[in-house]
C-alpha cells in the first residue's frame, strides 16, 4: 500500500503531476456531508469535521491504518 494513499492508485498526467480526482464528486456532496455532521452535532454527537479543504498531504500512515482498522470493525 502507498504511502497515505489507503491504497488508490496516484494518476499522473502527460507531464507526470498528480491528478486530483476531487473533480470527479459531485459538487454540492460536501455541502451534504456539512449538513448532515451539523445535525449530529445539534444532536449531541461529538462530531470532528473533516468533510471541507483540500489538503495538500497525505494523511499520515498512522491515521490511515487506523482508519481502516475502525473501517473493518
Amino acid at each position: 500500500m502507498g504511502k497515505g494513499n489507503l491504497g488508490m492508485g496516484k494518476m499522473l498526467d502527460k507531464k507526470g503531476l498528480k491528478v486530483s480526482r476531487r473533480s470527479a464528486l459531485p459538487p454540492f456532496l460536501a455541502l451534504d456531508v456539512m449538513r448532515k455532521a451539523t445535525e449530529l452535532t445539534q444532536s449531541g454527537k461529538d462530531i470532528i469535521h473533516l468533510e471541507v479543504g483540500q489538503p495538500s498531504t497525505s494523511a499520515p500512515d498512522a491515521v490511515n491504518q487506523s482508519l481502516i482498522s475502525a473501517l473493518a470493525q
